[in-house]
């Protein structure tokens, strides 16, 4: 065997690696859209009398959104984000189930109106 063929296998085995992981990252993406979900949780601290709402998001395992304003703004700009190990998606309103995607478009409605 000489150098050439080692270097051919070298590279055909770095173009094998590029491609399955990019062929995941696609099938990923893919099972992605629809299947989405977005969890409003409230939760009352009795001891300070208040209310604060928690949004989370996910297929299988559920993210804390940290900021709502970035969520949406990304919503707006179709930007992908990475939320953890898990999930990382593109923004868009065809990730979401149905009635997830129902309840972002009244936040949007609500927020043109400000």
């Amino acid at each position: 065997m000489n150098r050439n063929d080692d270097q051919y296998k070298v590279f055909k085995q770095l173009v094998h690696t590029f491609y399955h992981n990019e062929a995941t990252k696609t099938k990923d993406i893919q099972n992605k859209v629809n299947n989405l979900i977005i969890e409003p949780r409230l939760i009352y601290d009795t001891f300070h009398k208040t209310l604060k709402a928690e949004f989370r998001i996910g297929d299988s395992q559920l993210y804390k959104i940290k900021s709502l304003p970035e969520f949406f703004e990304r919503m707006l700009n179709h930007e992908e984000y990475k939320y953890g190990a898990k999930l990382s998606f593109v923004h868009d309103k065809s990730a979401f189930r149905e009635e997830d995607a129902r309840a972002i478009r009244i936040y949007f409605k609500i927020r043109r109106n400000y």
